[in-house]
């Protein structure tokens, strides 16, 4: 019993000391103190006295939707009653919340935990940001380095902007300007960091050759592939034009109708002619009005003589019949190309419509060379440029008018890293990207 009675008061001692909250023996068991207590019952007491000690009589409450959830509002709510009950303090308290509208989607449930509500309009939104850009610009002496096209155009696009973002974007400008060669567009400058503050991850990864715009400006060879193939089939197409009416060895209609007569000769031997609206003969199936007529039918009729006999002797007698040949069987023995076909070759030649070819087809071989050293906004002046922004989850409008205008380009080193003089001055640069760029420059 006694050693029973010390083991025991180890056991007893260990467990006071390790102050153990939950215990699992197949199972839960839960101990200590804090049982069943919010962090806001916990330290009701010292909100209390604060308020009891101090003078203050508002509390201002911001960026409480980053929870997404409304009930810490009945909290907050059940806090507030405490201390206008309290009779430790002799004034009235009041919550003042910053939230979103959108916290809350049921319009009675923004009554039940407010007793009254105070919009705010928006100091900036997409219409009058452009405003307020122009305004910054003067006032950083910057008039006339970005064009008042391009700054009304780019916040309008960003369909949540507001006067942080603004500022931030316009700073972040200054810096990058301030630290950049002098001879770089600074429209596309501006657009760089708009893109940097919108996309902040994907702008990290561009510096990494990685990302959306990043996959979106390497792939440049592949939509000049895609409009060179336009202009390849384009080319095949002219040349097997130009084949055909090579190939087409007759000069004259009336020398193509004849070989068509020939066949049909062959093929009804006993022909002695054909009948059409009338009996034709098949010298007069040259001339125009019996060939189309000729070309009509689906089951051509013949004529030919039968010699009979007779009591009084032999007798020769005509025979109408129908062959069951149509013209166009008689189309296909002759040539893979119908009558129609060949009769456009033979146009072809008389109006030299191969010479005409062979002009169109160096212009479009030009025009594959030059489309070679296009940059992406002339590429995108053929292409739908939405058939290739998919990788971009939102804000498509936004980076599809900068990139259609040019303001992000291929060219997009030149604005987001410094340049060092090592194997070219600066002014050397500067030179060679207004070449590569297509810009004039001074004779010197």
């Amino acid at each position: 019993l006694s050693g029973i009675g010390l083991f025991a008061k180890n056991v007893i001692r260990l467990f006071g000391n390790s102050k153990i909250n939950k215990v699992n023996i197949k199972g839960e068991l839960e101990l200590g103190d804090n049982l069943d207590k919010s962090v806001f019952n916990e330290h009701i007491e010292e909100i209390i006295y604060f308020f009891e000690r101090t003078r203050y009589n508002v509390v201002i409450i911001e960026d409480l939707d980053r929870f997404e959830s409304t009930d810490i509002f009945t909290k907050l709510r059940e806090i507030n009653i405490l201390l206008n009950n309290s009779k430790l303090i002799d004034r009235e308290i009041n919550f003042l919340y910053a939230i979103k509208d959108e916290m809350f989607v049921d319009n009675k449930e923004r009554v039940k935990f407010f007793e009254y509500i105070i919009p705010v309009i928006p100091f900036i939104n997409p219409s009058n940001a452009g405003d307020q850009l122009t305004k910054m610009i003067d006032e950083a002496n910057l008039k006339g380095i970005l064009s008042k096209d391009f700054t009304e155009d780019v916040v309008t696009f960003i369909d949540d902007i507001d006067m942080r973002l603004l500022i931030n974007i316009f700073h972040e400008y200054q810096l990058y300007r301030n630290n950049l060669i002098d001879d770089i567009d600074q429209d596309c400058l501006f657009a760089i960091i708009t893109y940097k503050n919108l996309f902040p991850t994907d702008f990290g990864k561009l510096q990494k050759k990685q990302g959306d715009l990043y996959t979106f400006l390497s792939n440049k060879t592949q939509y000049i592939e895609t409009l060179t193939k336009k202009i390849s089939d384009k080319i095949n197409l002219k040349n097997s034009e130009i084949q055909k009416i090579t190939n087409e060895s007759n000069n004259t209609i009336n020398e193509l109708r004849y070989i068509y007569i020939q066949e049909i000769q062959q093929k009804i031997p006993i022909a002695t002619s054909l009948y059409l609206n009338k009996i034709v003969s098949f010298p007069e199936l040259l001339q125009e009005d019996a060939f189309e007529e000729l070309k009509t039918k689906t089951s051509i009729r013949y004529n030919y003589f039968t010699t009979s006999r007779h009591y009084n002797g032999y007798f020769e007698q005509i025979i109408n019949a129908d062959s069951g040949i149509s013209f166009s069987d008689i189309e296909k023995s002759i040539n893979s190309y119908s009558f129609q076909e060949r009769e456009g070759f033979i146009e072809s030649k008389k109006n030299n419509t191969t010479e005409k070819l062979r002009i169109d087809i160096e212009k479009l071989k030009n025009k594959k060379i030059e489309i070679e050293s296009w940059k992406l906004q002339q590429i995108f002046d053929e292409l739908d440029i939405n058939d290739y922004l998919k990788g971009f989850s939102e804000k498509n409008a936004l980076i599809g008018n900068l990139l259609l205008n040019g303001y992000i380009n291929e060219n997009y080193n030149d604005y987001i890293s410094l340049f060092h003089a090592v194997n070219l001055t600066k002014d050397d640069y500067s030179f060679e990207r207004r070449i590569k760029s297509g810009l004039y420059s001074p004779f010197d």
